[in-house]
């Protein structure tokens, strides 16, 4: 579809309750920065509400009073009746504040502050979960600090203030990480790939959705494996993948129809309507938003109604029907800007625009342009980006950070313990005997400590020079593999009395000879001279093949310095012509060799392609060939390879061999690619 669809990715809010056991914790979610998803139908919480309050009516006014009417409170929040989460929420802050409970009050100010989130105040709410965050960091909880980060990340999404979300969400998920709450830590997730998916960085969204699912299936929480697979399926959408997207948004709509969750249900219908609007389906996209709407007024979630109408808007646009799609724009407008959605006050203004314009009503269409405009420009700009950018390298420096600091702490304690040790030692140990006995066992000590390092150093050394040597042996079996295959070309042109190419040949050959010897002394070599020596290399092949081989080399010449290990790539070739163009019938032979940066720009790749008739044929041909000797090459190549990575974390040298097919499974050659890691010269 040509109009802006809405998808409701699903972030998470988090509410902390305080001195209840781990069975009563519920982690409550939000469908786009608002409905609440664990919602269970008013008959099933009958049983605990009525529970509560009968405890209520014998409780005294202490902490487990406070606790009580926060769970209350709690309960009406999940069927979304939020005056009364309100009442029970200012009861319990109340009788806190009385008893100076701080948990209890910092409590109900989360439990308020997500109340009027739901309601789509946002200035109430940010006041509330603030008020919550300040107790939570004077009493130093910080389950209580994670959670209100989380409130206020989401918040900020919502208002489509993305770095200041990001910027909370990377908080909430530092400290959660560090007290190990799995639960938190799924909700970060879900709630940093909600932003990453508002700025369109759909690659980024679904590794955190991944992450989210994968501890949604470790803890089987499936109120957050039904959200996950929702947020997957909406990120194959705004990527075009229709058919994934589907698919798991109906795996996400089985799991929330099994645990009766409403606005899951109503949330999931919407987006599967969005879907098939894009793919023009809109007999079930009409059905499925419209029996979204029907669940969304049941439970009065005006975000998502605000939604579905904004979408039918859409597809009525679509179906050219515009006086209608007016009609369901601005009723979707207007809702937008009762719960403060800028997202869907753009897309609004956006549809207005095309539908003015499409009846020819100019004048309307340039104003709605112009607020759609403006609003755009609000929700993000360059200095926004920027700002987001610092926030990730912040976020991965604070946990650095940590992890420096803890280990700081342990040293300082050590040498604490230590310097305690030595203390006792000496009030204790007053005789000369028992400070001789103390030197001399130091002094073995130190003795060990010494002859161990330097047994440790020497097999290092040990280690290193075989690695050299190895390495070297390696190179040098190059050398007569090589030689040994040019004279024979050269023998083969003498018998054949091809006296002038096997002169030509000769000469080449004691160019590349020369080469050959010089590069053998060296560890590595410039890019620009390995290409001359492979332009040689090919020049002899050339010769040999009667001109019925076409190469082809490119490089960027800022390439021209770098460094690469010589005569590594020859071998290759080597393989691809012997193997490959040799055995074809008919038609010339090409190979391409290519030198090129990687996207990071922090490796050079080198491609040897050529249409050969590719490895199986190969090797059914030479087991009727009788040989000589067994061909070296990739062997040789791949072990230095292997040597060249040893002792390292990561492979910085690589090679990868691809068979190349065509559309019938027949062979097009094969692709050679090695990695070499960016040396300056």
């Amino acid at each position: 579809m040509s109009n802006k669809m809405f998808s409701k990715f699903k972030p998470s809010i988090i509410i902390n309750y305080f001195y209840i056991t781990l069975n009563s914790y519920k982690l409550i979610v939000v469908y786009f920065l608002l409905g609440l998803l664990f919602s269970h139908s008013l008959i099933a919480q009958t049983s605990p509400i009525d529970s509560l309050k009968n405890v209520l009516k014998v409780e005294k006014e202490d902490t487990n009073k406070v606790n009580s009417l926060n769970r209350l409170a709690k309960e009406f929040l999940n069927i979304s009746e939020y005056d009364t989460v309100r009442y029970y929420a200012v009861q319990a802050k109340n009788i806190a504040e009385n008893i100076k409970f701080k948990k209890g009050i910092a409590n109900a100010y989360n439990l308020m502050g997500i109340a009027y989130l739901d309601q789509g105040n946002n200035t109430e709410a940010l006041k509330n979960i603030f008020i919550s965050l300040k107790i939570n960091e004077e009493i130093g909880n910080k389950k209580g600090i994670a959670n209100a980060y989380t409130n206020i990340g989401i918040l900020y999404d919502f208002q489509g203030n993305f770095p200041e979300a990001l910027k909370n969400h990377f908080a909430s998920l530092k400290i959660s990480e560090g007290l190990g709450n799995k639960k938190n830590i799924l909700g970060s997730y879900t709630n940093i790939g909600s932003v990453y998916s508002n700025l369109h960085n759909y690659s980024e969204a679904q590794k955190y959705i991944l992450l989210a699912l994968k501890i949604a299936e470790e803890i089987n929480d499936k109120a957050s494996l039904a959200r996950s697979y929702c947020n997957l399926g909406i990120n194959y959408e705004n990527q075009g993948n229709h058919l994934n997207a589907l698919e798991m948004l109906f795996s996400g709509l089985k799991i929330s129809k099994e645990i009766g969750e409403k606005r899951g249900v109503a949330n999931i219908y919407s987006n599967i309507g969005n879907v098939y609007a894009l793919q023009k389906n809109y007999k079930e996209a009409m059905q499925n938003i419209l029996e979204a709407i029907k669940i969304d007024t049941a439970i009065g979630d005006l975000l998502d109604i605000s939604h579905c109408y904004i979408n039918i808007g859409s597809i009525l646009i679509e179906q050219q029907n515009y006086l209608s799609a007016i009609d369901y724009l601005n009723k979707g407008l207007q809702i937008a800007q009762v719960v403060g959605n800028k997202a869907g006050i753009k897309v609004s203004y956006d549809g207005l625009y095309k539908a003015y314009k499409s009846l020819g009503n100019w004048q309307l269409a340039f104003e709605n342009y112009k607020l759609y405009s403006d609003m755009k420009d609000s929700l993000f700009n360059e200095d926004k980006s920027e700002e987001i950018g610092r926030i990730e390298a912040k976020a991965e420096f604070d946990k650095q950070q940590a992890i420096t600091d803890a280990q700081h702490q342990n040293e300082v304690k050590l040498v604490e313990q230590e310097a305690t040790l030595k203390q006792l030692k000496t009030e204790k140990e007053k005789s000369l005997l028992q400070y001789a006995f103390i030197g001399s066992l130091l002094a073995l000590l130190f003795l060990s400590l010494l002859g161990y390092l330097l047994f440790k150093q020497k097999q290092t050394q040990s280690e290193n020079a075989k690695i050299v040597l190895e390495n070297k042996l390696l190179r040098t079996q190059m050398d007569p593999h090589f030689i040994f295959n040019s004279l024979g070309s050269i023998q083969a042109m003498i018998v054949e009395e091809n006296y002038h190419a096997a002169l030509m040949y000769l000469g080449e050959f004691s160019n590349l000879l020369r080469m050959t010897l010089q590069n053998s002394f060296q560890v590595q070599v410039k890019l620009n001279d390995e290409v001359k020596f492979l332009n040689h290399y090919l020049s002899l092949e050339k010769l040999r093949l009667n001109e019925k081989l076409n190469i082809k080399i490119e490089k960027d010449e800022m390439l021209d310095n770098i460094k690469v290990p010589p005569m590594i790539i020859q071998p290759i070739i080597e393989n691809a012509i012997k193997h490959g163009i040799m055995h074809k019938t008919e038609g010339m032979g090409n190979v391409s060799i290519e030198f090129k940066m990687d996207e990071p720009k922090e490796n050079i790749i080198c491609t040897v392609e050529d249409n050969g008739v590719g490895r199986t044929k190969s090797k059914e041909l030479n087991i009727w060939r009788k040989k000589d000797y067994d061909s070296k090459g990739i062997e040789i190549t791949t072990s230095r390879i292997n040597m060249l990575n040893h002792d390292r974390k990561e492979n910085l040298y690589g090679i990868n061999i691809v068979d190349l097919y065509d559309d019938q499974k027949k062979s097009l050659g094969t692709k050679v690619e090695i990695k070499f890691p960016i040396i300056y010269s």
